[in-house]
């Protein structure tokens, strides 16, 4: 889905152009104009007429997502004898700022979920609470899921690595959803594709319209206090339950990693965000009373416990 979203961009910048008169700096040029383009505005694709333009710029992550298809492409030039060399073998990803994803806490769930229709609200659902990818479980097959067991989990059998080919063990309430989808599934998957889902024996492709429906009724990600676009995608509920997991269980990075498919540790530290909700606890616990203390000390940590649950009440009803 990444390179099919890639090769759209790449083929109206070098659509026209034989691809051995495409050099080193025809790439350049290509990065530069990528890198000067903003982006579109999140949330229900218009029907006609071109897409709103956002005041951001389009990310480095965005353009070396792009080079890397581009770079695929040409090797797979060069292996079939098309090409003799590879021009963008010697183009450089740019530096990623790794801005830190879109993380929702328990209210933006509430209302988000309570404005998604079926079947996206089962979707993120277990997207938030087993922290896989949405396309993993798009293609979740209903003999993957094992809920007739203690310990009840399911099987990605299709990743893209051997890390992310795992099993995940499932909570009550992601238990709950899949078990009333697989009592209702007519074919070999839990999501099932085609329009409207009515390809039994077909997996889901992607909730993209659906999930934009949601946001902009939900409206938990329109402008933001400081009046840039909000970036809530469905990958955002993987931040969600990895940032959970940590703020749970901190510095367990080992278990998390398993859980999200990764290799590295360092790939997990993208994806987990400490919340304000939990930033505050851990200075509230910094002012906890130690052995010794007097009732004095005790009775100022409970009234800057009490502010600060007071600030965060406030800041999340914002």
């Amino acid at each position: 889905m990444r390179y099919k979203t890639a090769s759209k961009v790449l083929i109206a910048h070098f659509g026209n152009m034989r691809v051995n008169l495409i050099a080193k700096p025809q790439i350049e040029a290509f990065i530069t104009r990528r890198r000067s383009q903003f982006g579109t505005v999140s949330g229900v694709r218009p029907k006609s007429g071109k897409p709103k333009r956002t005041k951001k710029k389009i990310s480095n992550a965005t353009v070396n997502r792009e080079l890397a298809c581009l770079k695929k492409m040409f090797s797979n030039l060069v292996a079939d004898g098309v090409l003799t060399s590879n021009p963008a073998r010697f183009v450089d990803f740019l530096i990623e700022e790794n801005e830190p994803g879109r993380v929702l806490n328990k209210v933006e769930e509430l209302h988000y979920l309570s404005c998604a229709s079926q079947p996206l609200r089962d979707y993120a659902i277990l997207l938030i609470e087993t922290g896989v990818r949405p396309a993993e479980l798009c293609k979740l097959a209903v003999k993957d899921a094992f809920l007739n067991v203690d310990k009840p989990y399911l099987v990605v059998r299709d990743g893209k690595t051997k890390a992310a080919r795992r099993s995940v063990p499932l909570s009550m309430r992601a238990t709950e959803v899949l078990t009333k989808r697989l009592t209702s599934a007519k074919g070999k998957y839990v999501f099932a594709g085609g329009r409207g889902g009515n390809d039994p024996n077909s997996p889901a492709v992607k909730f993209n319209n659906a999930h934009y429906g949601a946001l902009k009724r939900s409206k938990i990600d329109g402008l933001n206090r400081s009046g840039t676009e909000g970036s809530c995608t469905l990958y955002s509920f993987r931040h969600t339950f990895a940032t959970r997991f940590l703020e749970r269980r901190p510095g367990d990075l080992l278990t998390l990693a398993a859980l999200l498919g990764h290799s590295s540790l360092r790939m997990v530290m993208r994806y987990a965000h400490p919340s304000d909700n939990h930033k505050f606890e851990a200075i509230r616990s910094m002012e906890a009373p130690t052995t010794g203390t007097g009732n004095a000390n005790t009775a100022d940590t409970s009234t800057h416990a009490h502010d600060a649950n007071n600030l965060i009440k406030s800041t999340l009803s914002r």
